[in-house]
């Protein structure tokens, strides 16, 4: 969750997820030593059904996590799939000081500035230095040499060869990443190989059904290639699996903004109604249409 959870809060944020459960949560640091505290919240009622907190070296929070999962499964009696298991079981490094430095760059890259991307870039090849096997840190460091090319940021390394390397690195290091497939899959599409980019989407897909970012890719992904009404169908999944990511909200704003510009593109009855965050993301919509719009065009 975003915020400190209070029972009004958790029950609103239940509804907007449509779940039962909401799992509310810290993790402090201090030096070495980190205190997670987790608690697992009735989305109906907002009343507690479980709390823990959880003392241990920074080291071992791969199997702090392990420990948390497995009390939120034996509190909610339910029976993890082969599928399930295989999520959860899976670490995408060995190294802490790799994921670390991997989830500082996720924060920068989130930024999205000229800046905030020189800094991304810097953390990404820290952790592949750590763990140069870190698919999904090769992942990211494809996004980072994609953003340039496509916002033309000129004081920025990246191409479009350095993100396609990366991501095909990404996937021959680890094809069960979802990371890496989604993020090979955003460079095919602005390589304009489409049956490769959907290939790569619905992989993902599969390893990370519950992973907002993946539809929220593909869907503009399908605004290249002109198929709006998919566009919009996969972006709103994104939101509807994770309403509190900005960028889903940004790319529906947009795709929203290019059927208005195009007519609608379909039948009236068809026709998606615009809501609050097309109307938010219509001005920045805007702008970034005019700057990505050269860069990819259909021949």
């Amino acid at each position: 969750m975003r915020s400190k959870a209070n029972p009004s809060i958790v029950v609103e944020v239940g509804r907007k997820l449509g779940v039962k459960h909401v799992l509310e949560g810290s993790v402090r640091r201090a030096g070495n030593q980190i205190r997670i505290n987790a608690q697992l919240i009735d989305a109906k009622t907002g009343g507690h059904l479980w709390a823990e907190r959880y003392d241990g070296a920074f080291e071992n929070i791969f199997a702090l996590q392990d420990e948390i999962t497995a009390k939120i499964v034996t509190a909610l009696e339910v029976a993890l799939t082969s599928s399930d298991l295989a999520r959860v079981e899976r670490k995408p490094t060995t190294s802490i000081e790799a994921y670390d430095l991997y989830l500082r760059s996720r924060e920068r890259y989130n930024r999205y500035s000229p800046e905030a991307f020189r800094e991304a870039l810097v953390f990404l090849r820290q952790a592949i230095e750590l763990d140069p096997k870190f698919a999904d840190a090769y992942g990211y460091l494809s996004a980072c040499y994609l953003g340039p090319h496509i916002m033309r940021w000129n004081d920025v390394e990246g191409t479009l060869d350095q993100a396609s390397a990366a991501a095909e690195k990404a996937v021959a290091l680890d094809p069960e990443s979802a990371v890496a497939q989604y993020r090979l899959g955003w460079v095919r599409s602005w390589q304009q190989r489409d049956e490769e980019a959907e290939m790569n989407f619905d992989r993902a897909v599969d390893l990370a059904p519950d992973l907002s970012e993946v539809f929220t890719y593909h869907g503009v992904h399908y605004l290249h290639t002109g198929d709006l009404q998919r566009s919009l169908q996969l972006t709103t999944k994104a939101l509807t699996i994770d309403p509190f990511v900005p960028l889903s909200e940004y790319h529906l704003g947009m795709e929203y903004l290019f059927w208005l510009l195009g007519g609608g593109g379909g039948q009236a009855g068809d026709r998606p109604r615009p809501n609050a965050h097309s109307d938010r993301r219509a001005p920045a919509s805007c702008q970034r249409i005019h700057r990505i719009g050269p860069r990819r065009r259909r021949s």
